[in-house]
């Protein structure tokens, strides 16, 4: 039993790793499903070990319990899923939790996700993690361990999505594969595509990129039109246009920066340095909006804090969407409410002054 708990926690350079599975760590999710994956027939070696030979009883009744879970088909089948689903996902998850996060890309790399996701919504992808599945029942069975296989349920109802967008019909399922298509993988597939369009909606992403080539495109010509879309969104006191033709002519002239490598809050030190927040107020106010979005914070200190930003929210916002882009909409209401722009100055400086320090 040792050697086989072990063989599961083992480091494995190219396979499976050991993970610090914090609530915000959605990078490393599917490297622990794959750790269960390959290792799931010792998992379930272990569990009845464990629970045959346990003094407490009710540890004994849980783990028995727990066997009986992960020794089903559905359990199997749904981890191969999820696996292949996270194992994409987890490519905009990194970018999304990099300091480097290129705003400017970002749409067309979702885009990018959205489309692999939906390409695989057909019997060829389906039958993959099918049969993959049945190989690892096959690796459990071949230690003489059984595997609660689907009972096919012969006048059960369902509903069958033809194709994303179009109509849908109600129809009778032939056999247990296709009850697995369409219950699980087309449904589970429909329902990840529809919230990732909701996360990341194309109104609150065309806001975070056009304060951002604001801010940073300043070796580019101005486009007064944008602007204007900007200051009357965020109701900005005063006109925006002759800030931006000083600040674009003061930043070619006095930043010192890598032009590829700045971010929202080295941007933010250049202003303090600059002293830039006095005479520039809107621009200013812009950047401050821009440094309360999570998805510019550092990656440390999402994890410190995002996950009780959550918390909150799901308190007070209940089942509403709490991706980094989604937040933005609590950020709009609260801009307008502003009314002492000093003591706001006051806020930005300490934190930026602290970053710099960390």
């Amino acid at each position: 039993m040792s050697a086989n708990f072990q063989n599961i926690c083992k480091l494995s350079q190219n396979k499976t790793c050991k993970k610090h599975i914090s609530p915000s760590c959605w990078t490393v999710h599917n490297h622990i499903l794959l750790s269960v994956i390959e290792g799931l027939p010792e998992i379930i070696e272990t569990l009845e070990i464990v629970s045959n030979h346990s003094s407490n009883t009710s540890l004994g009744d849980e783990l028995s319990d727990l066997l009986i879970l992960v020794s089903k088909f559905e359990f199997i089948f749904c981890l191969k899923f999820l696996y292949r689903v996270l194992s994409v996902t987890g490519i905009l998850s990194k970018e999304l939790e990099s300091e480097t996060i290129d705003i400017f890309s970002l749409s067309s790399k979702i885009e990018a996700i959205l489309e692999c996701l939906s390409s695989e919504r057909n019997d060829a992808y389906f039958k993959t993690i099918w049969d993959g599945a049945e190989e690892i029942c096959q690796k459990i069975t071949s230690k003489g361990f059984e595997v609660e296989r689907p009972s096919f349920q012969k006048r059960r109802k369902i509903q069958k999505t033809v194709d994303l967008g179009k109509s849908d019909s109600m129809f009778f399922p032939t056999s247990t594969e296709e009850q697995y298509k369409i219950n699980i993988y087309y449904q589970g597939l429909d329902t990840i595509l529809n919230n990732l369009k909701l996360c990341f909606s194309e109104f609150d992403y065309c806001k975070m990129k056009q304060i951002s080539e604001l801010l940073f495109k300043w070796n580019e010509p101005l486009n007064e039109t944008t602007a204007k879309h900007v200051q009357e969104f965020y109701k900005l006191d005063a006109d925006i246009i002759p800030e931006l033709r000083f600040y674009r002519q003061y930043a070619k002239l006095n930043f010192v920066i890598d032009y590829d490598c700045i971010n929202f809050i080295s941007l933010g030190c250049l202003f303090i340095q600059h002293g830039l927040h006095n005479n520039i107020p809107c621009i200013s106010k812009l950047l401050y909006i821009a440094l309360s979005w999570p998805v510019t914070s550092s990656a440390e200190n999402s994890f410190s804090t995002l996950p009780r930003l959550k918390t909150y929210l799901c308190h007070t916002m209940g089942q509403e969407k709490l991706s980094g882009l989604a937040l933005m909409a609590v950020e709009q209401e609260l801009v307008n409410k502003l009314m002492e722009p000093e003591r706001l100055n006051g806020i930005v400086e300490k934190f930026i002054h602290r970053m710099k320090e960390t």
